[in-house]
């Protein structure tokens, strides 16, 4: 049996029917795939991300913060994070590797200017607060990262070869001056570069944790100052001899 050609119903008074409206083109929007903010080049983008990461790992520490926050405060979907770093541990890497880039001119140029390690440590230490005054992230980042390899052993694999560069840039001014003679003690070269740069870490840490319940934290270039100041021997008195301190 054939089937009947298909009619297209007519109005009565004769008119052909109307066409169904179609949308104008200029309506339709296709759906954006997830990416960048519109306007932004990659490179700009990624130095968003990485401010963004440096603060949210300061402020929540490695386990708190999530790529879902950091592409929110990025301006970007989680997904398109992830076209950046495949990991969290991978994103701690590049923020620890962007503020060492910063961190960069101001060591070469004190290796340049300062020839003993007294003159070199204090820049080091007083660069640090000068780093903190630009951004306060920098110190809570930096100075907790420590506690975050102890608390996430998967951050120890991945940070050991930045620390490794870190460690022997520092071990190197030790080394030399001990062979100019400027070093009296004959503690060794890894527990010199603990105690003086772990002190200055101690002292970083103490005063970024200040800020969350004190509204005039003191100042972090004082502190660091006072510690520099014992690290020379200067903070305390002379002994007085036996005799003279029976006499009193």
């Amino acid at each position: 049996m054939r089937r009947s050609a298909k009619t297209t119903a007519t109005p009565h008074d004769g008119t052909a029917p109307a066409k169904p409206a179609q949308p104008r083109k200029s309506a339709v929007r296709k759906a954006r795939r997830p990416g960048r903010p519109p306007g932004k080049t990659r490179d700009a983008q990624l130095g968003i991300i990485l401010a963004v990461a440096r603060r949210h790992f300061a402020e929540r520490g490695y386990e708190s913060t999530t790529f879902k926050d950091i592409g929110l405060d990025a301006g970007m979907t989680r997904t398109a994070l992830y076209s950046y770093f495949d990991t969290k541990a991978a994103l701690y890497l590049a923020t620890l590797k962007d503020i060492h880039n910063e961190f960069l001119p101001d060591f070469m140029k004190t290796m340049a200017e300062c020839k003993t390690l007294r003159e070199r440590f204090k820049r080091i230490v007083m660069s640090s607060c000068a780093a903190h005054a630009r951004d306060s992230n920098i110190t809570g980042f930096l100075f907790a990262m420590p506690l975050e390899m102890r608390r996430h052993p998967e951050l120890v694999e991945v940070l050991r070869e930045r620390n490794t560069i870190a460690y022997r840039a520092m071990a190197a001014i030790f080394e030399e001056a001990r062979a100019n003679g400027e070093i009296r003690s004959k503690a060794s070269t890894v527990d010199l570069v603990a105690a003086f740069f772990g002190g200055a870490i101690g002292v970083g840490l103490l005063h970024y944790g200040a800020q969350a319940y004190s509204a005039q934290p003191p100042s972090l270039t004082r502190l660091m100052s006072v510690f520099v100041t014992m690290s020379e021997g200067k903070i305390f008195a002379p002994s007085k001899p036996a005799s003279a301190a029976s006499a009193t």
